[in-house]
Formats: C-alpha cells, structure tokens, sequence
C-alpha cells in the first residue's frame, strides 16, 4: 500500500460517513512507512481546481478534493520534505527527479 492509496481510502470514508478500526488503520499506516524508506524522492501533487478533469477520471468534486487533502496530510505526516507537484512547476520536478536518477546512475557505474 502507498501514501496515494492510503489517502483515497481515507478520503472514501470521510466523503461516505464510514470508519475503519483504530488498529486496522494504524497497521495500514505501518505499511505506507515501511514501504518509505524504497523511495529516493517522494513526491505528491497538487489538485488544481482550475484544470478540467480527464476523461476516464473520478468527476466527484468534492472527493477530489478530499482526497487531495487527506493525501496532504498523510503525506506531510509521513515525509515533510516531499515536493509538491503543480501545474506550474511541472520542469522543475522533472528536472529535480532527472538530476537524482543521473546521481543515483553514477554511483552505480562500475569503476
């Protein structure tokens, strides 16, 4: 289970009114924190109201929304130093993400 995983389901429970169990939900969370540690950059977007939904995806505003937030939270909880994608610094991140790929390849390189 991931963080986004996580945060949907949080999201589906706030937006219906149901509750999962206090230990149910902490061994969840258990299993987005081991899981952590793989990652070499965590990042969670933004949701960007202003921007039509595609096709295909969830049209529930206010589960959108939501969701966004709970993965917010859950994220900020879990790894503060996450960067946040946006409709506006999209080359930025992907050249964030490009410099840490090229690092990780050369430290790998055989000698």
């Amino acid at each position: 289970m991931d963080s986004d995983a996580l945060g949907y389901l949080h999201a589906a429970l706030q937006v219906s009114a149901r509750t999962i169990d206090s230990r149910r939900s902490g061994e969840l969370m258990t299993i987005v924190k081991a899981h952590i540690p793989d990652y070499d950059i965590l990042i969670r977007t933004a949701v960007d109201t202003d921007i039509a939904v595609g096709e295909g995806r969830d049209s529930d505003a206010a589960f959108r929304v939501e969701a966004a937030s709970s993965i917010e939270r859950l994220v900020n909880q879990i790894e503060p130093k996450a960067l946040i994608l946006t409709s506006g610094n999209r080359d930025k991140i992907v050249e964030r993400v490009l410099e840490s790929v090229r690092s990780r390849l050369l430290t790998l390189r055989p000698q």
